[in-house]
This record gives C-alpha cells, structure tokens and sequence, in this order.
C-alpha cells in the first residue's frame, strides 16, 4: 500500500511538471536576446528565449511581477507587494541576492533602466496622481520627474543616449483595456529632456486616440501602441513626431503590447519569440 502511494505520488508530480505554462504575462527580453522572464501565478520565472522548460525565481506568497532587465544583464529589477504596497526591488538572473530598493507606502509600477544600468524609471501615486519618477538602482528615495497639476504622466521610457525621456501623459495607464478608447480622456506620447524635473517638453501625438507604452529603439525613432487604425497596433516614430505602423491591423489582443517588452534589443526588428501564452509549454 505504502509502495502503491508513493508511486501515485511520483506519477501525480511527472503530470504536474508536464503541465504547460498558461496566461503567462509580462515577458522581459534579456540584453542578450537569449533569456524571457516572465510572471506566472505571481511568481517570475525564466525560459530560454527559443522555448524549453522555465526555472522558478521568486516563491513567495505575495505578487512579483513587472520583471525588467538592467542593460548590463547583472540584475533584474521587478515590483512585489510582499511587504504590503507595490515597492521595486532587484535580483540576480538566478533569482539569488533578492533586495527591497524602495520603502515608501505608494504603488510603484516600473517600466525600465538607464542606459548604464545605475537608474530605475517608473510611475508612482507617491505624490498624489501618478508621475514618473527615478530611484537608483542600488536603491534609494524617489526622485519625482514630473507634476502636472492635473493629469497622470507614466509608462516612462529613456533614449540610448540617456539624455531624452518619452512618456504617456493624459488619460490613465489603465486605458489599455479598452482597445477602442478615443476622446480626450486619452493618454499621448510626450518626450523631453530627462532631469528632475523633465524640461522641453513636447507632445509628440496630439489627437484623440489612445497611444500607449512607448519605448526606445537603439536607432533613437519610438515604438508605441496605438489604436489610431482601428485596433491596438504597434507604430514607430522619430523622435520629433513623424510615424508609421510597424505591425499589421488585427482583431484587440492584450497579447500585441506584451511584445513590447521584447522590442528594440536589436535594430529596427522585433527579436521577442514568446508565442500567445497557453500555445507553448515554457
């Protein structure tokens, strides 16, 4: 009886690791192109980039998600709410040295790094409506970026050069779930001079239709999403404006903007392989 138990239970885990990987979220592209990172359960997890079995990072009761890649690929810096609000905290790749950066009571939702890896950018409530903000990436007090009086600026993204910063301004970050929102309840892509505060800026997409998660490509131009044809589509910019799609129209998909954290590793093509979650055991 002891025997026939413990062979059910050996079968019972074998089923259990065959299981594949669905509505996974958020993948993060290593510098490299080689490594996803990605949060499954509420807990992050690692793949090859050409598919394969995925490693556990993070066990913890709490939600860890938001996974981003410093540029030198030394660390991983992500957000969990395991100490009660949203703070940002780093790891290795291996998901050892696990370190709390930020230790205020606001939400913190980040979005990347500097160029030379040393900064971390994202948008938090911590003064009222959602601004964007940089806290070093060693860890450290929030440094607020920006502070319109009336609308939210967040989803912050930093040129190669490390001297410019695009940014959604207006609407909320939350509008990316209506796929055909339009009117001036609408976020637009805003780029200026980075600094403490932002300075020259300028709005790069003046119209009604929802423009989203912009981030550089290492050519300097910008990829959005945008549903200014119809559906949530990617498009790409220079950085004074000027613009075309860069994917074709399809039917509204979450899945599309997800892409976005794979984009711009490589020149002027998207290097992210991840198919639609629940298709690939990873």
């Amino acid at each position: 009886m002891k025997r026939f138990s413990w062979m059910t239970l050996v079968l019972v885990a074998t089923l259990a690791q065959a299981e594949p990987i669905k509505r996974a979220s958020q993948p993060a592209l290593s510098p490299d192109g080689e490594t996803v990172v990605f949060s499954w359960q509420n807990d992050l997890w690692k793949v090859s980039a050409n598919g394969g079995e995925a490693r556990r990072l993070t066990v913890n009761p709490a939600a860890d998600l938001m996974p981003r890649w410093a540029p030198d690929g030394t660390r991983i810096a992500f957000v969990s709410n395991r100490f009660g609000s949203s703070d940002v905290f780093s790891m290795k790749p291996d998901g050892s040295d696990i370190q709390r950066l930020t230790f205020d009571s606001s939400t913190e939702t980040i979005f990347g790094f500097s160029p030379d890896s040393r900064t971390i950018f994202g948008h938090t409530g911590a003064w009222g409506r959602a601004n964007v903000f940089a806290v070093p990436a060693r860890g450290g007090d929030l440094v607020r970026l920006t502070g319109h009086p009336l609308e939210m600026q967040f989803y912050p993204t930093i040129s190669p050069n490390g001297q410019q910063i695009a940014y959604c301004g207006g609407g909320s970050a939350g509008n990316w779930r209506n796929a055909q929102k339009e009117g001036t309840d609408t976020a637009e892509i805003w780029i200026g001079d980075l600094g403490a505060p932002v300075s020259n800026c300028k709005n790069l997409t003046r119209d009604e239709h929802n423009d989203l998660f912009p981030m550089f490509a290492p050519d300097n131009t910008i990829v959005w999403m945008s549903n200014r044809s119809g559906q949530p589509n990617l498009w790409r910019m220079s950085s004074s404006g000027a613009r075309r799609p860069t994917t074709a129209a399809r039917p509204p998909n979450s899945r599309q903007f997800s892409l976005l954290r794979g984009l711009c590793r490589r020149r002027n093509r998207v290097s992210c392989r991840l198919q639609k979650a629940g298709n690939r055991s990873s």
